[in-house]
């Protein structure tokens, strides 16, 4: 990822930075402003060390990861499969949300279409076309009474 902006290292990218920010704007304009509007210390501090360094480095944090249902459409689709009706004996539910119906072709924060974080958690691809956990969303809501 280092690469993609033209550096080799973080401690290059923190020795460069002022080259490292306007690699970064040739390549990715929006993450370059996103950057520039919400550092409120130095740029580096705020790629590499806060929660952007997760969509810098297009990976999910730690903690939102999942083991049993990978972040993919079929991983997707079991967690989904497999939620429904375990929330659906809550005596205190009244209904469910979808976080998202259609995948976003790039990330709001970081603007990288292979951003994991914000882009691909929806119930249809970028084409409408439906995903697994569509088809897991319909099934497991029409069983629940």
């Amino acid at each position: 990822m280092l690469q993609r902006y033209g550096m080799n290292s973080e401690k290059e990218a923190r020795e460069n930075i002022d080259t490292f920010m306007e690699n970064i704007k040739e390549v990715n304009e929006g993450m370059y402003d996103y950057i520039k509007r919400n550092a409120s210390g130095g740029y580096a501090d705020f790629i590499f060390q806060l929660d952007f360094c997760n969509h810098f480095y297009t990976e999910l944090p730690k903690l939102t990861v999942i083991k049993k249902y990978p972040h993919t459409s079929t991983g997707q689709a079991e967690f989904y499969r497999d939620v429904f009706p375990m929330v659906a004996k809550l005596p205190f539910l009244l209904g469910a949300f979808i976080y998202c119906w259609k995948d976003a072709p790039r990330c709001g924060y970081c603007k990288q279409s292979d951003c994991p974080t914000e882009t691909r958690w929806g119930l249809v691809d970028l084409n409408d076309k439906e995903k697994p956990s569509y088809y897991a969303v319909r099934d497991a809501l029409a069983k629940i009474e």
